[in-house]
């Protein structure tokens, strides 16, 4: 699972639930495939036991599986043999935790993720190559069947996309797309992204482990509720295993990851990180979404050509900073702080439909007030747009907020 993002966390939130009305952003699929176990094409030499691994990687892989690629050899760099002396606390076992991680160059592995929400499950299970020093990764799925195939590839310029079934390829541009997908920044991310509150020795599948709990760090913490508990390898601090869950509302979002054939610093052939489109496969070049950010107010109005919302946020409260994406729709995001707290208002181009939650005024329009954790978002639609206004503060002075905002 990848680190909170420390600034907009509640701003994205509220983003994220107005691009879901506007059909940008699926949910988990009602797939109940169980993933399979698979030995990794390269044979690469287990890191200590290397047995299951769970982590909460951002699910955001379209799929990944080789279509007719013959496998390079990668040799790996021998991983420690000798288990060390246990932590005498927290705070070294997190610092250990993050200096191993932190120094690794590449990982190659084979992971096996079960996400569930509500009565619904999906799971995949997908091999992968990363080269942290770099940036670069190449994911494969090997299952559920109907996934199996799909590819995606981070080379230093281009990101492939690759649908099996479809035969169709998607292209993009490496520095719009960004240099890492989550799936593959798990290791660092949770490493350098969260604090350690407490651990213990623990024996998983007869692998030997550091149970940990995991909060984030108080920097990149944001309000919805989650539980993050990981099974360090007691060799290599590699999180062989990462459970995490969000309580979204009256939803529990649950994930599970495993990681097996775990080989630490291995040498990946440069092959590994580009594509060469299977015969007759269609091309497609897609240009992403054009993101500004803007680290004031007044130069965010002088920029854009579309008003901005003008929130009388409560008092403390700062601005920090402003997001403007234009696609197939226009969106701004704006995002305040105090000393303990964060607020999120966001405008999206179109009157999107809005359900659920409780039902609720902003002056003369109809609106919709949600519970996350224990973020509160109350979204309302006016004169062509959707907005939003999310944060951790108290609901009457939400609604104040909304209701200063109406429709700028």
């Amino acid at each position: 699972m990848p680190p909170t993002p420390s600034r907009s966390a509640l701003a994205a939130l509220g983003l994220a639930a107005l691009l879901v009305t506007a059909g940008c952003l699926s949910t988990v699929s009602g797939s109940n495939a169980t993933p399979g176990t698979v030995t990794p094409t390269d044979e690469p030499t287990q890191s200590g036991d290397a047995g299951p691994a769970t982590g909460a990687d951002g699910a955001d892989d379209t799929g990944e599986a080789n279509a007719d690629q013959t496998t390079p050899t990668e040799t790996p760099t021998p991983n420690p043999t000798a288990t060390p002396e246990a932590p005498e606390s927290a705070t070294e076992l997190e610092a250990t935790f993050e200096s191993r991680m932190t120094s690794l160059s590449s990982y190659t592995a084979t992971r096996s993720q079960t996400t569930s929400m509500d009565n619904r499950t999906s799971s995949m299970t997908t091999d992968m190559w990363v080269r942290l020093s770099t940036g670069e990764y190449r994911t494969e799925v090997v299952a559920p069947e109907e996934r199996a195939g799909n590819t995606v590839v981070g080379g230093t310029d281009t990101v492939w996309v690759y649908d099996e079934a479809k035969n169709e390829v998607t292209t993009y541009n490496r520095s719009a797309y960004g240099t890492a997908n989550a799936s593959t920044s798990v290791v660092t991310g949770l490493a350098t992204g969260y604090e350690v509150t407490d651990y213990e020795r623990a024996t998983l599948d007869g692998q030997e482990t550091y149970r940990v709990t995991l909060v984030p760090e108080s920097d990149t913490r944001n309000s919805v509720d989650t539980t993050v508990t990981a099974w360090l390898d007691a060799e290599t601090y590699f999180p062989v295993t990462v459970e995490q869950s969000y309580e979204l509302e009256n939803t529990t979002l649950s994930t599970r990851t495993h990681y097996e054939n775990v080989t630490l610093n291995a040498t990946i052939p440069d092959e590994r990180f580009t594509f060469a489109p299977p015969e007759n496969a269609t091309v497609e070049s897609v240009d992403l979404p054009e993101t500004r950010t803007f680290d004031s107010l007044a130069s965010m109005r002088e920029s854009v050509d579309v008003s901005l919302p003008d929130p009388e946020v409560p008092e403390g409260f700062t601005f920090q900073q402003g997001t403007l994406v234009e696609y197939n729709q226009t969106t701004l995001s704006l995002n305040y702080e105090n000393e303990s707290a964060r607020l999120g208002v966001s405008k999206l181009s179109g009157e999107r439909s809005l359900d659920g939650g409780e039902n609720v005024t902003v002056g003369d329009h109809d609106g919709h007030l949600r519970t996350y954790g224990e973020t509160t978002m109350v979204t309302w639609t006016c004169d062509g747009w959707t907005y939003s206004v999310s944060g951790t503060i108290d609901r009457a002075e939400l609604l104040d907020i909304a209701r200063s905002t109406d429709c700028a």
